[in-house]
């Protein structure tokens, strides 16, 4: 009698829909009696294995054999809650949200973008801007020096041997020259002197007897113009005749004197020049051996200097060339630290940029830009083209199941009207609490289940596009 009761109670706590299917089901079970009796007895052990509607599914002939359970609606690969990278702490500021509710993005797509963006760029510019600096340092010690610099320093000791193979063949035609100066010059300056003495000696007799024969001259005229005085005297002959004897020996006397002067001039004249060419001698000898003792100083200082400028020039040389296996160590570990830092500023910069992880749609946005992600992260999404039910079913169930079994999906809020069919792809490992919660009062809210995922066919997905975590119920044919 109780159970009747109990019969009773549970068919007026129905609606009206679930009463004309229980209403059905009654009837059936009286055609078909011992299948009848069976469901009664299982919906009278387990009050709580589903819902009214997964009650009605229940309710079938009883040639057919199923689990019930209550479940819910989630794209396939569940939805992913996309917040921003762990390295950030969860945290941070979303400077752009690239994308909005309902939007279907592909996988590595950016979805938002954090505050510390160019702060990071800047940083990995740097490191960049490093790892080049350090490429460099490692090349210019393996090379030892620039090819440049050693080339330069090559030419520096050739520039210097050619320099003093120079001096040394200025210093031998300068010191010829000043030896075949010292032969020649003093000799012709003797020439010279040997020739103004000629001159001199050739001068003064020629001279001398030009001035004899005008003293002579001058004498007899002298002589005549005193018996032209006397003839005068004596008025034998005109003054006239005086006049012109004495103007004639005027002239002659002044040629005398002139005659005089020039041999005086000449010989003092020739005498200078003949000292004067005996000291250019002796001075050009005196120059010419100084300048020859001078060059040879010059040389012996200049070739001094420019070999001890070779001897330092090729020390530089085989200073710079030489490559040394620490300082290349040092520099190879250089390069490989700011490698590393640049990689480390890469892999920072790349998780400013938050991206999709895998194709989907965008079901729901939970922080925005200027905001810091929530504790929901930022964006939820799932690949709602591709809808699958997680049944929660209990534990005492789970034996019955294997992957492949057929199942029929019903909404068990209203939320669709037409039956779905799936496939059972994956059973649970996992015994957990009912997360799913029937509206039957009498249920058992602490019930053990197991999540059971069932791939809705794809002619019924598209269906349910849009329903995610929409309340269902769930019958697994088990026969």
């Amino acid at each position: 009698m109780a159970e009747d009761n109990f019969v009773v109670d549970k068919f007026k706590s129905l609606n009206p829909v679930s009463r004309w299917i229980a209403i059905g089901a009654a009837t059936a079970a009286i055609l078909i009696l011992p299948a009848g009796l069976h469901y009664a007895g299982m919906f009278a052990q387990k009050p709580s294995t589903a819902t009214q509607d997964a009650k009605t599914i229940a309710a079938k002939p009883a040639t057919a054999k199923a689990v019930t359970a209550l479940g819910r609606l989630e794209p396939f690969g569940e939805v992913t809650k996309i917040s921003a990278p762990s390295t950030q702490g969860g945290k941070g500021t979303i400077a752009q949200l690239l994308v909005k509710e309902g939007d279907q993005v592909s996988r590595g797509q950016v979805i938002a973008i954090l505050d510390n963006r160019q702060r990071l760029e800047a940083s990995l510019a740097r490191a960049q801007e490093d790892v080049k600096v350090s490429q460099a340092n490692l090349a210019k010690v393996k090379a030892g020096a620039k090819q440049g610099e050693i080339g330069a320093q090559a030419a520096e000791v050739a520039r210097l041997e050619s320099q003093l193979k120079g001096d040394g063949a200025t210093y031998v035609a300068t010191k010829a020259r000043l030896e075949a100066q010292l032969k020649w010059e003093p000799a012709a300056q003797a020439g010279k002197i040997q020739s103004l003495n000629a001159q001199l000696a050739g001068e003064k007799p020629t001279q001398a007897a030009t001035i004899r024969r005008l003293k002579s001259q001058l004498g007899n005229a002298e002589v005549d113009y005193k018996r032209f005085q006397q003839l005068y005297t004596d008025r034998a002959i005109e003054a006239t005749k005086v006049d012109a004897k004495r103007l004639e020996v005027e002239t002659i006397r002044q040629q005398v004197a002139e005659a005089e002067s020039k041999y005086n001039q000449t010989v003092a004249t020739l005498s200078q020049q003949i000292i004067e060419n005996q000291a250019t001698k002796n001075k050009l000898t005196t120059t010419t051996v100084q300048e020859i003792a001078e060059a040879k100083a010059n040389y012996d200082k200049t070739l001094a200097t420019t070999k001890q400028q070779i001897a330092a020039a090729k020390a530089t040389l085989s200073k710079i060339s030489e490559v040394r296996s620490v300082d290349v160590i040092g520099a190879q570990a250089e390069l490989s630290r700011a490698q590393a830092t640049a990689r480390q500023s890469q892999a920072e910069l790349a998780e400013a940029y938050v991206r999709a992880p895998n194709q989907g749609e965008i079901i729901k946005i939970h922080s925005r830009a200027g905001e810091s992600p929530s504790d929901k992260g930022i964006v939820e999404m799932g690949q709602t083209s591709k809808m699958m039910a997680i049944a929660e079913v209990y534990e005492s169930d789970v034996r019955k199941l294997k992957v492949g079994q057929a199942a029929t999906i019903k909404s068990d809020s209203g939320a669709f009207s037409q039956d779905l069919s799936g496939t059972v792809s994956y059973i649970g490992l996992q015994i957990g609490k009912q997360d799913v919660l029937n509206t039957d009062p009498a249920a058992d809210s602490d019930s053990r289940v197991v999540e059971v995922k069932i791939a809705i066919d794809p002619a019924d997905s598209s269906k349910v596009k849009g329903l995610t975590n929409s309340k269902i119920a769930i019958s697994i044919q088990t026969d």
